[in-house]
């Protein structure tokens, strides 16, 4: 953490945690924000402590001294969370596609009920997500394409069958596979 500027080492904070007073620990340093309102704030570096630069930003951003921001950086924070919940989405599809591709390609194997309560789980994970992130719908096409392809592979390795044994392309609907009700038939 970026030790705090001179005038901030005669705040009341570091009688607290005298350990703190040249390089104060997260309270310590989130007290001393707090109590600054018009002074001048001391830059922490993004690379150096990314929980401090986030926790100044926050403050910067609270207290309206916009001029003060790293913008730079925070624009590309924004797009790693946005990027993190498109992954994130991406995943939850992945499991889920490859499990119903292991059932519907093994129905007489014997861990099943672990499959169900993965497909079950799934649904539900990817419900309250989109739920969360309803921006993520206009890219449901393209997500669920590179899931199932990730699917396959992942179900090959599985079961022990031939990627060429399982659909190119995903046989269900975002709608069908999301379903509760819907359980793929033995292949055939």
């Amino acid at each position: 953490m970026t030790p705090l500027p001179q005038f901030l080492l005669t705040c009341a904070v570091k009688v607290r945690h005298s350990r703190c007073f040249l390089t104060p620990c997260p309270t310590c340093y989130t007290q001393a924000i707090d109590t600054l309102e018009g002074t001048a704030m001391s830059a922490v570096a993004y690379d150096e402590d990314f929980y401090s630069w986030t926790l100044e930003q926050a403050k910067l951003l609270e207290h309206r001294r916009f001029d003060e921001i790293d913008l730079e950086h925070l624009v590309e924070e924004l797009h790693s969370m946005s990027a993190r919940e498109r992954r994130e989405l991406l995943s939850r599809l992945r499991v889920l596609l490859m499990h119903l591709l292991t059932w519907q390609h093994q129905p007489h194997y014997i861990g099943r009920r672990s499959w169900e309560r993965t497909i079950k789980t799934q649904r539900k994970e990817i419900g309250f997500h989109m739920e969360d992130n309803p921006g993520l719908k206009p890219e449901l096409g393209k997500l669920i394409e590179r899931a199932y392809d990730l699917a396959l592979d992942d179900a090959e390795g599985e079961t022990g069958l031939s990627r060429k044994q399982f659909p190119a392309e995903c046989p269900w609907i975002y709608e069908q596979f999301m379903n509760a009700d819907f359980w793929p038939e033995p292949a055939g």
